[in-house]
């Protein structure tokens, strides 16, 4: 597994340490910065460069990326906890000798340093916090040092609890008390065991994840009775919008909109190929969408590791099929590959299950005349004696099939000592 970290110089110093400690094998890429808007660049790089996460130091570089980038791999941020604020206030008495019933800090969860406050018996402690900055401010750092510095002059802050290096330096050296807030060993290898089990997730379901986006509009090709024009747009969005839920419903997947034009159909790769393009969900909202000429509709399908990587491949496509300008939509297996969207061609999902279930050509045809002969229903022992294999490859084989999500279990049938054999459809 490959992470990336981005952040401060100290907080990265200090994952760096734990981590080559407690996870010495672990592939750690870092990029430095004590300015928290790189952490845009360095997010953007890493994805680039195909980590299977990233880690940011704190809350403010990674809200201030996450609203300019959409993720494509898992991201997570060191959040502050009571062990983080307990070895700020311990610093604090042994650097500055002082009883800090009164903090200045930045953004921090005002409850957490309170209740710690309470824990270590200041219970009438104050606690400021610069609610009023924003991370897209461009003077933002200034004002979170003005902020501190006024606070420590004129409202009586004991100390400055801060994780922003350009502000800790500021205040140090005009001789204000200020401490940076660390982050306990605890919160750095919860945070990498998360991304861990995201990633192993990740792994049994390599290329199962699939989104299909949508984009439809009505053009007004004239001037006049535009209130009329605007009527028909509405109750065409309405139209649209009910049959693209309808579609997810009967899919069994989840659908979301951006804004009034804008659809997702979350789902996964062989449900997807099945019911969405094979067995006419697609058809019946590319029809719709192109029943009058005021009527435009894109289409396009993104499949990924993750739901985040097949989302943002399917607006890679979306955007491929709206530049192409030939009525075409595509499919993006990745950022540089799109494919046309075809209808009715089985191709593409037959070489898909041939790979997934490790069987050639031959035994998926006889597969297939077999679960017909069957009317799709059967039992493990059956599926074996007609395919001639032993019921432990046969299983092998049904394993691999409930992955594909091709497989319902439907009864089950005792055959007298052991346990009771499964019946089961199994659908192609």
């Amino acid at each position: 597994m490959k992470i990336g970290v981005t952040g401060s110089d100290h907080i990265c110093d200090r994952i760096q340490k734990t981590l080559e400690k407690r996870m010495p094998d672990l592939e750690v890429v870092y990029r430095r910065s004590n300015d928290y808007r790189y952490g845009l660049e360095a997010a953007a790089q890493f994805q680039k460069g195909k980590v299977s996460g990233i880690i940011f130091t704190g809350p403010t570089n990674y809200h201030y990326a996450l609203k300019r980038l959409e993720p494509n791999v898992p991201w997570t941020f060191l959040p502050h906890n009571q062990a983080s604020i307990l070895k700020a206030l311990a610093e604090s008495a042994v650097r500055y000798s002082c009883v800090p019933d009164v903090i200045s800090i930045d953004m921090y969860e005002e409850q957490l340093v309170q209740e710690t406050l309470e824990e270590i018996g200041i219970s009438n402690g104050r606690v400021l916090v610069a609610h009023g900055s924003s991370p897209d401010q461009g003077d933002f750092q200034d004002a979170l040092t003005d902020f501190h510095r006024y606070n420590y002059f004129h409202n009586g802050a004991k100390i400055c609890f801060t994780n922003m290096e350009k502000t800790y330096e500021a205040l140090s050296a005009e001789g204000i008390p200020c401490i940076r807030i660390s982050v306990s060993e605890d919160v750095i290898l919860e945070q990498v065991y998360h991304l861990q089990f995201l990633e192993n997730t990740a792994q049994k379901n390599r290329g199962q994840s699939a989104s299909v986006q949508i984009y439809f509009d009505y053009s007004f090709d004239q001037e006049t009775d535009l209130s009329l024009r605007e009527w028909e747009k509405i109750h065409y969005q309405n139209e649209m919008r009910e049959l693209i839920y309808s579609a997810a419903h009967r899919m069994g997947a989840a659908a979301f909109s951006e804004g009034a034009s804008i659809f997702y159909i979350m789902s996964s790769r062989p449900v997807l190929m099945r019911e969405f393009i094979q067995n006419g969900e697609y058809q019946k909202i590319l029809f719709h969408g192109q029943q009058t000429p005021h009527n435009r509709l894109w289409i396009g399908i993104g499949y990924g590791d993750t739901p985040m990587e097949a989302k943002s491949r399917a607006a890679m496509a979306l955007n491929h099929s709206i530049a192409d300008r030939s009525g075409a939509n595509y499919i993006a297996e990745d950022e540089h590959q799109f494919t046309e969207i075809k209808i009715n061609d089985p191709t593409d999902h037959t070489a898909y299950l041939l790979h997934r279930l490790h069987i050639s050509s031959s035994t998926y045809e006889k597969l297939k005349e077999i679960l017909q002969s069957h009317d799709q229903v059967i039992t493990s022992a059956q599926l074996a004696a007609d395919m001639g294999i032993t019921e432990r490859s046969a299983n092998r084989l049904i394993l691999r099939l409930e992955q594909e999500n091709c497989v319902t279990t439907i009864g089950k049938i005792s055959g007298g000592r052991g346990r009771p054999a499964r019946i089961m459809k199994i659908t192609l």
